[in-house]
């Protein structure tokens, strides 16, 4: 806490003001990020894009994301506040696993996805392999990155549930994109 007030530029006092303890900062920042989140989804499901692009700009955002975090402060963050970071990707979880099957859905209304494919599992499945590249001890071999994983991740997911206008629109779009992340 001293070291955060002194990179603020606050007195702890004032710190204290606004949050109670370190789990209360803790607590704060999580809902923030859950929550920053849940506002890309439906920043994207309000452009009027088709699903494949929603899913696209999501993966984009959601890479620098991943970019963006030290596996080391998720390691730490497990073992010094294990009880907080099980809430804690308890609910990005379900969170992220009704986005997805809200995706789904609306690709299979689009006519982008497969109409035979088991949603819930589908979401189940994506969220799984979330979890997955996000697991420091996933990323065995230096040659991985957790950017790179959701990339391949992200590609087989698309691949799996598209179906032929919807490949068909997956490869223009990676073509034009050059999917370089």
């Amino acid at each position: 806490m001293d070291d955060l007030s002194r990179e603020m530029g606050i007195s702890k006092k004032t710190l204290y003001r606004f949050i109670e303890n370190k789990v209360d900062l803790l607590e704060k920042v999580i809902d923030y990020e859950n929550k920053k989140i849940d506002e890309l989804f439906n920043r994207y499901e309000e452009t009027g894009e088709n699903s494949i692009d929603v899913l696209f700009n999501l993966s984009f955002d959601v890479i620098r994301m991943l970019k963006e975090i030290n596996p080391v402060f998720t390691y730490d963050l497990q073992k010094i506040y294990p009880e907080l970071c099980r809430e804690h990707f308890e609910q990005k979880r379900k969170k992220t696993f009704e986005n997805i099957k809200k995706n789904l859905l609306k690709g299979i209304e689009e006519g982008v996805y497969r109409k035979d494919i088991d949603v819930e599992m589908v979401a189940l499945l994506y969220v799984q392999n979330m979890e997955n590249v996000m697991n420091p001890d996933f990323l065995y071999g230096p040659s991985f990155s957790a950017s790179g994983l959701f990339k391949v991740m992200f590609e087989n997911h698309i691949r799996s549930i598209a179906n032929e206008k919807g490949m068909k629109y997956f490869e223009e779009k990676i073509k034009d994109l050059n999917f370089n992340i």
